[in-house]
């Protein structure tokens, strides 16, 4: 099991790797699916341990 504070830097790290995707399809690096595939990739991790967290309390 992970501690609070490796799934927080779980989520910094996929913040990081969010903003790394946005800037590659900026320079022209990546075509727009590919970044969008992997934003909505990282979005849903990102959701997936604040909910873990209790941060992201969703009844869906």
């Amino acid at each position: 099991m992970k501690t609070k504070k490796e799934i927080k830097e779980r989520i910094d790290a996929t913040v990081s790797t969010l903003k790394k995707y946005h800037e590659a399809y900026h320079q022209k690096k990546i075509a727009f699916d590919v970044m969008s595939d992997k934003v909505n990739e990282c979005h849903a991790i990102i959701d997936t341990l604040k909910w873990v967290l209790g941060e992201n309390d969703r009844h869906d």
